[in-house]
């Protein structure tokens, strides 16, 4: 079954309460609120058959998986990027699915191994077809490089 995750508000960058945010964050206590849009939710995966199926579902419908790491300030800073992203995302954009690569190492290393990219932490990779159609990490993680991996890609369909 399919659960989307309802992701809590954002505070503003400039205030306390976001500082207490991001160490809850970092902390592993709180997942970032990627989005109010209703199409464009963030599910969490779990499970190797979990990964396994979005994988091969992605014959279908192309899907974006973000590798994350509760633990790393970089990934928290690219996490934000994926948020901005995820506010301005284009029509056509695919949903995204969270892997935490601490929490769910043996996914993380599957996912890695199933699509024959290099695992990296944040990494943000666009699946179609089966296949690993384009992939990014760390600071290369932007809204712009999402939404031209996503014209590249998928606008051709």
């Amino acid at each position: 079954m399919t659960t989307r995750l309802r992701l809590r508000a954002l505070p503003n960058r400039n205030s306390a309460a976001y500082f207490v945010y991001l160490i809850d964050w970092l902390m592993g206590a709180i997942i970032p609120r990627f989005s109010q849009k209703e199409a464009l939710s963030v599910k969490e995966i779990t499970t190797v058959d979990e990964a396994r199926d979005l994988i091969a579902g992605t014959r279908q419908a192309p899907t974006l998986l973000f590798k994350h790491s509760t633990t790393c300030p970089i990934s928290a800073r690219a996490a934000m990027r994926v948020q901005d992203f995820i506010e301005t995302a284009p029509e056509n954009a695919p949903p995204i699915h969270l892997i935490k690569v601490i929490e769910s190492r043996a996914v993380s290393n599957a996912v890695a191994a199933d699509l024959g990219v290099t695992h990296q932490s944040p990494q943000m990779i666009l699946v179609s077809g089966g296949k690993a159609v384009w992939d990014a990490s760390h600071g290369n993680i932007t809204p712009a490089a999402i939404e031209e991996a996503i014209r590249a890609h998928l606008v051709s369909r």
